[in-house]
């Protein structure tokens, strides 16, 4: 029960997934602490998106809480070379949806290629 009360005060912090393209989302647009594991050298942020299947991320350089269900951030990759703006929406307690508003598409090597990724993206609490 107390886990139900603390993610409904603080849905934009916490660690979700999206299975179908292997990538997940760390955030915490509260306190914007948030570390890349192995590369702390980037420092504290908003957060990031980061793929299961290699150590490539986006970083959320940047964010805005609109309401209790809306938040805007700005990303960057680590090879900073692309970024972008998008928004998160809460459309449950456990679950976050991913919308590009303008920059570069989410990319992440898969195979050894580059896949791009959809403008809309769901992500479910971990």
């Amino acid at each position: 029960m107390m886990s139900v009360v603390i993610n409904a005060q603080a849905p934009f912090k916490g660690t979700f997934q999206n299975d179908e393209h292997e990538i997940f989302l760390v955030i915490n647009l509260y306190d914007k602490d948030v570390t890349i594991w192995n590369q702390e050298i980037y420092g504290k942020l908003d957060g990031y998106i980061g793929s299961k299947r290699n150590s490539l991320v986006w970083m959320i350089t940047g964010s805005e809480i609109l309401s209790d269900k809306k938040a805007r951030i700005e990303l960057i990759n680590d090879y900073g070379s692309e970024d972008a703006d998008a928004e998160l929406t809460v459309i449950d307690e456990n679950t976050i949806e991913y919308s590009r508003k303008s920059g570069s598409n989410l990319r992440f090597s898969k195979n050894g290629k580059w896949v791009r990724m959809p403008s809309k993206i769901k992500f479910v609490k971990k």
